[in-house]
């Protein structure tokens, strides 16, 4: 990654990818994308990857790995296995002249129309308002954007079109970031029906309404659509405020009928609170046809801690580990090899709930829970009965 990718986050900090964690390699406040390419952080993490030294900023994928999961680093080597020679022409100190970014991702702002359970204010802007009342002053304002001048972020960006094989889209929400729809207009403008497309999208109704945004899909040879979705009706609007069932409904089957050769996965965060049910989503949406079984990629949450799936107890863990077997069995028996890929996902987020006992951490859960709850005025345990132990 630090060959061929920068990610632009919506405050304007620069890291090697979106799971990077620590401190950012750059900041376009101070600095532009050229400046940063060869900043002093980014050529450190290029020469100690060059020694095989681990990297502190890459803990989240070697988690994943350690418990046999897929992790992003893994996919993206293999993806982007020909920019090999890009780590050869690395200079002693760790520079590399030529600024080529053949993976985009740039998030040109926080504005987002949900508040998703899992995120926070710095991902979207929704979540503005409940932070201060949590939390109090937050130290940055409701709208974030990486550039106080949106055109003098455009000018780095533009011309980095021209050789660019895959941009990420996310946010934010991006179909509702009129600097995502520009990037997109930038690409049709130049017939680049080869570049792949990913987008990561709430699939709010306000996101997906225009038809002329679908239709722009068609013009492009790889669209997958990533929808973060982790549960069904109720449940899901529980975990990702802002959400309406009915809505969610309509535009995977708007989709399919405008714009049928956009792959379309789902990407849920397994969490202490969607762990036992999405096994039923799952199921439901591979009856329903609105995905083959292997559309999906499980982010396996980690943090906060007092999220993660190991917060369960005992009994419960034990629960939710029948049932991911028997939810594997019938997948096996019933999809076969078409199965292969979810499978192996599922059979990894069961090593990772046993890998760790972490419910120390229910008295933070609770805490947290409750003091959103009461905010918003819902409750979790009548959306989520079969969790109704976790606040005994």
């Amino acid at each position: 990654m630090p060959w061929i990718h920068l990610q632009v986050r919506p405050d304007g900090k620069v890291f090697p990818c979106c799971l990077a964690e620590g401190s950012p390699v750059g900041d376009l406040h101070g600095a532009t994308l050229r400046d940063i390419w060869n900043s002093e952080s980014l050529r450190r993490i290029r020469l100690g990857m060059m020694r095989s030294e681990t990297s502190p900023g890459c803990a989240k994928c070697y988690e994943t790995e350690a418990h046999g999961g897929t992790s992003y680093r893994m996919g993206v080597n293999l993806l982007y296995a020909h920019h090999f020679p890009a780590v050869l022409s690395t200079e002693e100190d760790g520079s590399v002249a030529r600024l080529a970014l053949p993976l985009l991702d740039i998030r040109f702002s926080n504005i987002c129309d949900f508040r998703c359970r899992t995120c926070n204010s710095t991902a979207s802007s929704s979540w503005y308002e409940e932070e201060l009342v949590l939390y109090g002053r937050l130290g940055h304002p409701k709208i974030l954007t990486p550039t106080e001048d949106f055109e003098s972020l455009w000018g780095q960006v533009e011309p980095l079109l021209d050789t660019v094989e895959e941009v990420y889209f996310a946010g934010g929400e991006p179909l509702v970031s009129a600097g995502a729809r520009r990037m997109l207009d930038g690409l049709v403008q130049r017939g680049s029906r080869q570049v792949r497309l990913r987008y990561n999208t709430n699939l709010s109704k306000g996101g997906l309404r225009r038809q002329d945004l679908m239709e722009a899909w068609n013009l492009f040879d790889s669209v997958t659509v990533e929808a973060s979705l982790d549960g069904m009706r109720e449940r899901g609007e529980y975990l990702r405020k802002g959400q309406r069932w009915a809505d969610v409904v309509e535009c995977r089957e708007t989709m399919a009928r405008i714009c049928p050769r956009v792959r379309f996965i789902i990407t849920p965060t397994l969490s202490a609170m969607n762990i036992l049910h999405f096994p039923d989503f799952h199921r439901d949406w591979i009856e329903k046809r609105y995905i083959a079984p292997s559309d999906i990629h499980i982010n396996l949450l980690m943090d906060p801690a007092e999220y993660r799936i190991q917060i369960l107890p005992k009994r419960l863990k034990h629960e939710a580990a029948e049932k991911y077997r028997d939810h594997i069995d019938s997948l096996a028996r019933g999809h076969g090899e078409s199965a292969r890929e979810a499978i192996a996902q599922l059979e990894a987020a069961l090593r990772f709930l046993d890998a760790e006992d972490l419910s120390g951490h229910l008295d933070d859960f609770r805490r947290r829970t409750r003091a959103l709850d009461r905010l918003r005025k819902e409750d979790f345990c009548a959306v989520f009965p079969e969790l109704r132990e976790l606040f005994a």
